[in-house]
């Protein structure tokens, strides 16, 4: 007995005594001195609830220590016998120091895992973050005016590289598009310039040659014209680059106004109207062509079937 019990008080790190059904210490960790002492003394009112069979504990301060001491005991049966009790008394000092090592030992153990998991999240949002960075950045670039921007293989999860292929697929259709664009322009303006310039110098010819002035307004009117339409082809490749890079021209919309005036004067007057510009001007962003058209096809239609001032 005495050795359990010396066993016992090393791995709780206190005093173990153990009592018989009568409270006389049978056996003491602090050695054989105060054997067959009485402890169910009210003084040590755990052993006497012990011994009455139901375990009890209390925190109380001791004379013989000088400090408080948690002092512990069950009882101990044989089958339905109660045949002694087993007191455990520690400092409660060494009682708290326990329990604040146990809850410092915790605290860092929390510490580490929200470390730990901080580390890993942000891992894991790096990982997920960079490829839509770089696709991001593709975007951006081809967005520029960039054709040749690509994602190619952002990495990530199969989203997103199935994202980036699809992208980069977008960015082949959108570049044979512009190429495919260009080139129509390009060799537009080039098969236009050839019959506009071949008909202004046969109008430039027959104007120096009319026999009469009406002939020669007419021809005049012609001319202009076709200025006008040499200028809408020079600005077919401005227009094509200027949609391409997303920008736009501010007119004055009285000067394209006056434009049109002096356009359609005359073949307003064929067909018995006039055409007037009144009002203040004003500014647009708008393709100055494009504008002229509008204006061109509102004149068509207004002195064509509404001929009047």
């Amino acid at each position: 007995m005495s050795q359990i019990v010396a066993q016992a008080a090393e791995q709780v790190g206190g005093r173990v005594i153990a009592v018989d059904d009568r409270g006389i210490l049978v056996a003491d960790s602090d050695g054989p001195a105060s054997l067959d002492t009485l402890y169910a003394t009210p003084g040590r009112p755990e052993i006497r609830r012990a011994l009455a069979g139901t375990p009890y504990s209390e925190i109380r301060d001791s004379f013989d220590l000088g400090h408080d001491i948690m002092a512990t005991a069950v009882p101990i049966q044989d089958e339905e016998a109660l045949v002694g009790a087993v007191r455990i008394t520690r400092s409660v000092q060494h009682v708290n120091d326990n329990v604040r090592n146990v809850t410092l030992g915790l605290a860092a153990i929390g510490i580490a895992a929200l470390a730990a998991g901080m580390l890993l999240a942000f891992g894991l949002a790096g990982s997920l973050s960079r490829p839509l960075t770089r696709l991001a950045a593709a975007a951006k670039r081809l967005g520029e005016g960039d054709l040749s921007a690509r994602a190619r293989e952002v990495g990530g999860a199969s989203e997103v590289e199935e994202l980036g292929h699809s992208f980069d697929e977008m960015a082949d259709r959108l570049e044979r598009s512009v190429q495919a664009q260009r080139e129509f322009v390009a060799n537009a303006s080039h098969q236009l310039r050839t019959p506009l310039t071949a008909m202004k110098l046969r109008l430039e010819g027959a104007i120096a040659d009319a026999p009469n002035d009406e002939l020669r307004t007419r021809l005049e009117a012609a001319d202009r014209e076709v200025d006008r339409l040499s200028g809408i082809v020079d600005r077919l490749l401005v227009m094509a680059r200027e949609i391409e890079e997303g920008r736009s021209a501010h007119v004055d919309l009285r000067e394209a106004m006056d434009r049109a005036v002096a356009r359609w004067n005359e073949r307003a007057g064929d067909r018995d109207s006039t055409v007037v510009c009144r009002g203040d001007g004003g500014s647009a962003r708008v393709d100055p062509t494009d504008l002229d058209q509008i204006l061109d096809n509102l004149l068509e239609n207004a002195t064509a079937y509404a001929p009047a001032r």
